[in-house]
C-alpha cells in the first residue's frame, strides 16, 4: 500500500512539474499560429488582408495590411484610425535601412473596446501601405511585430 502511494505522489509531482514548466515555456516563449485570413477594405480606395493568429498562451493577434492608391490616401486612412484612439503611447519616425530617408510612421495607441475596456493597436504608414496589429495584450502586439515586421 505504501509503495503505491508513493508512485502515485511522484506521478502527481511529475504532471505538475511538466504544467508547470509547459506554462512558463509558452510565457517567455511566445509562438504565433495563424488560425484565420481574408480580404478587408477600407474606405472607397484602401484594399487589403487580414490574419489572425493564436499566441501559444492563448492570446489573440489580428494582423492588417491595406494598399491605397496613393501616399496622401494612405496618409488619411492613418489619421483617421489614429483620430480614433483615447490616447497615444509612443509616436515615431520610420527610415530606410541606412537610417537617411523617412519612409513612414509607427504608432502605439490605446483605442476604446465596446465593452467600455481598452485595448491597444500599432498603426504603421508607409507610402501606401498601413499596417495594423491589434490584440487585448500590448506585449503580444510587440512580440509579433518585432518577428514578422517587414516595413
Amino acid at each position: 500500500m505504501n509503495s503505491i502511494a508513493i508512485r502515485l505522489a511522484s506521478l502527481t509531482i511529475a504532471c505538475l512539474i511538466g504544467f508547470v514548466t509547459t506554462y512558463v515555456f509558452n510565457r517567455v516563449y511566445v509562438r504565433f499560429e495563424k488560425v484565420g485570413m481574408g480580404s478587408i477594405a477600407m474606405g472607397n480606395n484602401g484594399r487589403g488582408g487580414f490574419s489572425s493568429y493564436r499566441a501559444s498562451d492563448g492570446v489573440k493577434v489580428n494582423f492588417d495590411r491595406l494598399d491605397f492608391p496613393s501616399a496622401d490616401e494612405a496618409t488619411k486612412a492613418f489619421e483617421n484610425v489614429l483620430g480614433g484612439s483615447n490616447r497615444t503611447i509612443l509616436r515615431e519616425l520610420l527610415s530606410d535601412r541606412e537610417a537617411k530617408v523617412v519612409v513612414g510612421e509607427r504608432v502605439v495607441a490605446v483605442f476604446p473596446a465596446d465593452d467600455g475596456g481598452e485595448w491597444p493597436m500599432m498603426v504603421c504608414h508607409e507610402g501606401t501601405k498601413l499596417y495594423e496589429i491589434s490584440s487585448t495584450s500590448l506585449r503580444h502586439i510587440l512580440i509579433f511585430e518585432k518577428r514578422h515586421r517587414r516595413y
